[in-house]
């Protein structure tokens, strides 16, 4: 009976003791008491879901900067692929985040990946394998991570992974990198949104703060084939269209008033792209002007003779790739 109490009261105070010697040298973290929160506004990017494997190579950058502290983060979409290990399609992706400091100290530099669609899966590399691919980290620690099947017990409602590094020596300056693999799972009619969230926590000299950069990815299926089904859009810039291979042509909309003008510029973004036809339809869904021939960019200019909702459509002719759709809607000068 002595034994067996002497053998709980030390596994009850070694594993106590360990604790206290992961703290002060730093393996565990004591929690900040963060004394303010600044979120500041999500980065936005939406994607039509391709149909081959495709580059992308679109860099989604945002910087803070106030008198004390300098932040840069950086989100690139490499590409998409159709095929892969995965048993599925998905999107490559790295997260860059470096951070300056004018007095203090970064604490923390933590990435979360969350979406609600129950399939979808992010990928990062495994920590305690691929420790090659955190060799770029300056003054930064991994901590704790997560991803599916590894791990994953630490994944709760729709985070999909999560990584996070923490400061070494309390430094002034600090650079984190990982690649993601946004693994989509699901039918090619799903829409998906990943939010992801860059969080910084950081002493300043006085107080602990905590700094907050989301972004929202957007894929979205090939829904706008006729006129029934067009995109709605508005004056400006819509970017990462896909046309070509499965998908034969897109369809938006857009409301005009009589009398003005319509200006449409479309083509390819970046190689490969596509070879197409664009053309414009009146509310009434009838031919109204159109590019003389297919080619990899067109210009289109008409003067709305009534009111109401404009077509626009573009026809795949060769190739595949993305491209982007300009619009605009003016009076004439006179």
């Amino acid at each position: 009976m002595r034994n067996w109490k002497t053998a709980l009261l030390l596994s009850l105070i070694i594993p106590i003791g360990l604790l206290a010697t992961f703290k002060i040298t730093g393996i565990v973290r004591e929690p900040a008491t963060i004394s303010e929160t600044l979120t500041l506004e999500p980065v936005k990017w939406k994607l039509e879901r391709p149909g081959n494997i495709i580059a992308i190579n679109d860099d989604l950058k945002s910087f803070y900067d106030d008198e004390s502290i300098s932040v840069n983060c950086s989100v690139f979409v490499y590409g998409y692929h159709d095929i892969s290990e995965y048993a599925s399609d998905y999107i490559a992706l790295s997260i860059n985040v470096t951070v300056t400091l004018q007095a203090g100290f970064v604490d923390s530099v933590n990435v979360t990946f969350r979406e609600d669609y129950e399939y979808s899966e992010v990928w990062t590399p495994n920590v305690e394998r691929d420790t090659k691919f955190y060799e770029n980290l300056r003054n930064l620690s991994i901590v704790d991570w997560a991803q599916p099947f590894s791990r994953w017990w630490r994944l709760h409602g729709d985070i999909k992974a999560f990584i996070n590094a923490g400061g070494i020596n309390q430094p002034r300056d600090v650079c984190f990198w990982s690649p993601a693999n946004w693994v989509l799972r699901s039918p090619r009619n799903q829409t998906h949104v990943m939010e992801l969230a860059v969080e910084l926590v950081y002493f300043n000299g006085t107080a602990y703060k905590r700094l907050v950069q989301p972004y929202q990815l957007k894929v979205g299926p090939d829904d706008n084939n006729s006129f029934e089904t067009a995109d709605t859009i508005g004056q400006g810039v819509d970017s990462w269209l896909y046309l070509g291979g499965y998908d034969v042509e897109d369809y938006y909309k857009i409301h005009v008033e009589q009398g003005h003008v319509i200006s449409i510029n479309a083509g390819g973004t970046l190689l490969p792209e596509p070879e197409f036809y664009l053309d414009l339809y009146g509310p009434e869904e009838e031919w109204k002007a159109g590019s003389p021939k297919h080619g990899y960019s067109h210009t289109v200019t008409y003067v709305a003779d009534s009111v109401g909702d404009w077509f626009i459509r573009t026809r795949a002719y060769e190739n595949y790739g993305f491209y982007s759709l300009t619009v605009n809607t003016y009076l004439p000068e006179g």
